[in-house]
C-alpha cells in the first residue's frame, strides 16, 4: 500500500507468574505498560533516508541505525552501500567495501530482532573494557528483497540464530571519539536491514492480477521505496503490472503479455495509461480492455483516491490508450476486489459455538436477533434441527446478493465415532416461518479431526480432515476431492483462505506456507507453496486480517511463551503500528486451539477483528481482550456451565 496500514500486533503472553496486561509493541511482542504511540508506516522520522552516522551514539542506537542503512532503491544500492559503510571502522570498512563493490548484485537481506534485546541493561551487549562492546543479537532472517521489490524467502536451510557485532572506539578527526562497527560475524551475505527499516522506508502495497478464471482480482504485494517520486513509482508499478507475479502466485492468476508501455500520467481528472496492442493478446485471445482498467485502478489506487474516484460506485479515472490511440475510459471496478466486496460498509456478523450442547449462537453486532439461535440451522421441530453436535461452522454470503445473509453453510458435526462434514445452500425462497433451514447434505468425508472449513467461493468449500486438504462443491454430488499442495509436507495443523479465496495459508510442523488456488473443473487445484519465515515457532493458527496480512499464533522462542502476532503475507513486516495495539491478558499458560479474523477492507485500517480460543474459551483480541461467553449472556440466556468456543465470522 502507498501508505502502510496502521499496524495492530496481537500478542499473547503467559501471565501465570505475574498478573498484568501484555501490550503489543511496534514489533508485535508483548511489553508491559500502555504501549507505544501511534506511528505512520512508510514515513520514517527524518524523511525518506536512514539516519546518517554521527558521534555519541550508544551501542543500542548504533546497531539500530546501522540496520537501517541498506534501505533504498533495490535496483540502485550504491548510495545505500555508502551509508552502510559509514558505520564501519578499522580494517573492516575496506574489507566490506570490496565485498559490496558490485552494487547491482548485492543482496539486501531483511532480519527481525526484538527491540527489547537492545533496551535498558541488555544481556545482548557486553562491554570490552574501555575499548568498546560486543553485541550478540538474536535475529530471524525473513527474506531477501529483490530488484522487483519482492521479498524472496530465505534460502533453504539458511539459519542465522544471531549476528555478532564488535563495536570499537576510534579517534576520528571529524567526529572525535566515535563508536563504530569493527567486525560482524554470522551475518547473511550482502547488506542486512531490519524489519523496522522495511516498514519505515518502503510502502507495502499491491499489484493486482485477475485470477485464472477471470472472476476476481488477486493482490501481489511489493515493498515500494518511499524515496521514489510519483513518476518513478508509477513507472515501476506499470512494469510489474505487465510483468509476472511473484512465483508462488503464478499458477492462480492471469498475466498480461509483455509489451511496450508508457508510465501512467495524471491529466486533469484522469490517469492516462498508454500500452501497446501486444499487451492485450494472450494464448486465449484478446483481453477485454475494461478488465485491464479494473486491475490498473486498484494497482494505482492512491492516484485514484487523490482524484476522488475510489469508492464502490465510482467510475475508474483510468483513460486507456492503445498504441497512443484513445480506447476506453472509466467503468466500475471496486467490487471486482472480493476483499472490498465482502467488507465494504458492513459490520462483521459473528457467531460462537457452546462447548457443552454444541450449538451455534449469534454474537453482538447490532442485529436485533443477536444472541438467538441461528434460524438457518435451528428448526422449531427438534427432530429437524441441524444446530446440534456442532464442532465447527462456517458461513459465506453470495457475491451477487451480499445483503441477503449466508448463501452457503458448512458444519462439522461430532458423534461417537468421530466427525463428519455437512455442506449446502441456505434456503431463502419459499421457506416457512420458523423453518428457514439451510439445505445441508452429508459429505463422504469423515475423520477424527477436522479444522474449521473455509471457502474458495460460495460454490466451493475447502476443508481439512485428519491433516489433509479437500474441496467440496456446495451443489451436486457431495463428494470430497483431495487437494495436493506441492512443496507442503506433513499434516496440516491450521489453514486460512484469503478474502478473495484464491490464496491459502497453511501451517504444518515445519512452519507457515502460502499457495495459490484456482478452479479446476468441479474441484480446486493448488499451486506450489512457498514457505514463509516467521518469528514464532510451533505454530498453531493462522488467519487473514487483511488481503495481505496474517495473524499467526505460536510460541515465541526467546521466552517460550505463546503469542499471537500479525505479519505481512511475505513475512517481512512484523506488526502494523497502532495507537490501540491488540493485546491479551490470560491467566495461566494459554493453549490456542483456534484463530480466525474478519479482515480490514483494502487500503483501510482499524476494522479487523480477531477471535481466538485458548484454555477452552473464546476471546476477541482487539483492544482489551473480551471473553465471548459474557457477550452472549447480555443478549440471551446461556445455559449454566456453557462456554463459547470456536468463534467465527460470516464471510
Amino acid at each position: 500500500m502507498d501508505r502502510r496500514t496502521l499496524l495492530r500486533a496481537v500478542a499473547l503472553g503467559s501471565l501465570s507468574a505475574v498478573a498484568g496486561c501484555g501490550v503489543a509493541s511496534r514489533n508485535g511482542v508483548v511489553v508491559d505498560g500502555p504501549g507505544p504511540s501511534a506511528g505512520q508506516g512508510g514515513t520514517a522520522p527524518g524523511g525518506s533516508q536512514p539516519p546518517p552516522f554521527k558521534s555519541g551514539l550508544t551501542p543500542e542506537a548504533l546497531i539500530q541505525n546501522f540496520l537501517r542503512q541498506g534501505a533504498g532503491d533495490p535496483g540502485d544500492l550504491a548510495s545505500a552501500i555508502e551509508s552502510y559503510l559509514s558505520y564501519l571502522g578499522g580494517d573492516f570498512e575496506p574489507t566490506m567495501k570490496n565485498q559490496l563493490a558490485d552494487a547491482a548484485h548485492t543482496k539486501l537481506t531483511v532480519v527481525w530482532y526484538d527491540s527489547e534485546m537492545l533496551a535498558g541493561q541488555s544481556p545482548a551487549i557486553t562491554p570490552l573494557g574501555s575499548t568498546g562492546y560486543a553485541v550478540s543479537l538474536p535475529v530471524v532472517v525473513l527474506g531477501t528483497l529483490n530488484q522487483r521489490c519482492v521479498l524472496e524467502p530465505p534460502a533453504s536451510g539458511q539459519t542465522t540464530p544471531r549476528i555478532d557485532f564488535t563495536l570499537t572506539k576510534y579517534d576520528d578527526k571529524i567526529h572525535g571519539e566515535t563508536l563504530r562497527i569493527s567486525n560482524i560475524k554470522n551475518a547473511p551475505p550482502g547488506m542486512i536491514i531490519s524489519s523496522d527499516a522495511l516498514a519505515d522506508y518502503y510502502n507495502y502495497r499491491s499489484v493486482y492480477f485477475w485470477d485464472a478464471a477471470g472472476e476476481c482480482l488477486v493482490p501481489d504485494p511489493r515493498h515500494v521505496p518511499i524515496v521514489w517520486d510519483e513518476g518513478v513509482r508509477r513507472k515501476h508499478l506499470m512494469e510489474w503490472q505487465i510483468g509476472d507475479p511473484v512465483s508462488w502466485l503464478a499458477s492462480g492468476v492471469t498475466s498480461l503479455t509483455p509489451g511496450a508501455t508508457d508510465p501512467p500520467t495524471i491529466v486533469g481528472k484522469n490517469i492516462v495509461v498508454n500500452i501497446s496492442h501486444q499487451v492485450l493478446q494472450n494464448g486465449q485471445g484478446q483481453v477485454d480492455a475494461s478488465r485491464v482498467i479494473t486491475q490498473l485502478t486498484w494497482t494505482l489506487y492512491d492516484d485514484a483516491i487523490r482524484l476522488g474516484a475510489f469508492s464502490p460506485t465510482a467510475e475508474s479515472p483510468i483513460k486507456l490508450r492503445i498504441d497512443s490511440t484513445d480506447n476506453r475510459t472509466g467503468g466500475r471496478f471496486y467490487m471486482d476486489n472480493l476483499t472490498a466486496a465482502r467488507t465494504e460498509g458492513r459490520a462483521a456478523a459473528a457467531f460462537a459455538i457452546l462447548d457443552k450442547d454444541h450449538k451455534v449462537r449469534r454474537l453482538p453486532s447490532g442485529n436485533a436477533e443477536d444472541g438467538s439461535p441461528v434460524p438457518l440451522l435451528e428448526s422449531a421441530d427438534p427432530a429437524k434441527t441441524q444446530n446440534k453436535d456442532v464442532e465447527w461452522a462456517a458461513m459465506i454470503r453470495d457475491r451477487a446478493h451480499e445483503d441477503e445473509g449466508p448463501a452457503t453453510i458448512a458444519v462439522v458435526h461430532r458423534d461417537k465415532s468421530g466427525f463428519s462434514l455437512r455442506v449446502g445452500a441456505a434456503r431463502r425462497d419459499g421457506a416457512k416461518a420458523g423453518d428457514d433451514l439451510a439445505v445441508l447434505r452429508d459429505v463422504k468425508l469423515t475423520g477424527q479431526k477436522f479444522l474449521r472449513p473455509g471457502f474458495f467461493d460460495e460454490r466451493m468449500i475447502v476443508a481439512v480432515c485428519d491433516g489433509r486438504l479437500y474441496c467440496v462443491p456446495r451443489d451436486g454430488k457431495a463428494s470430497a476431492t483431495l487437494v495436493t499442495v506441492p512443496n507442503v509436507d506433513g499434516v496440516i495443523q491450521a489453514f486460512a483462505l484469503a478474502p478473495d479465496g484464491r490464496r491459502i495459508a497453511l501451517v504444518t510442523a515445519r512452519g507457515l506456507y502460502v499457495a495459490a488456488l484456482s478452479r479446476s473443473g468441479q474441484a480446486v487445484a493448488a499451486g506450489p507453496a512457498q514457505r514463509i519465515s516467521t518469528i514464532l515457532d510451533q505454530l498453531s493458527g493462522v488467519a487473514f486480517t487483511s488481503e495481505n496480512w496474517l495473524a499467526i499464533s505460536g510460541r515465541y522462542p526467546y521466552n517460550q511463551t505463546p503469542r499471537i502476532v500479525e505479519i505481512s503475507l511475505d513475512g517481512g513486516l512484523v506488526g502494523r503500528t497502532s495507537s490501540s495495539p491488540w493485546y491479551a491478558k490470560i491467566q495461566g499458560t494459554p493453549v490456542i486451539t483456534s484463530l480466525t479474523a474478519h479482515p480490514d477492507a483494502p487500503n483501510t485500517f482499524g476494522r479487523a477483528r480477531v477471535f481466538y480460543t485458548a484454555n477452552g474459551a473464546a476471546w476477541e483480541a482487539s483492544g482489551t481482550p473480551t471473553e465471548l461467553t459474557p457477550e452472549l449472556e447480555t443478549l440471551a440466556p446461556v445455559p449454566p456451565h456453557e462456554t463459547a468456543v470456536n468463534a467465527f465470522f460470516l464471510e
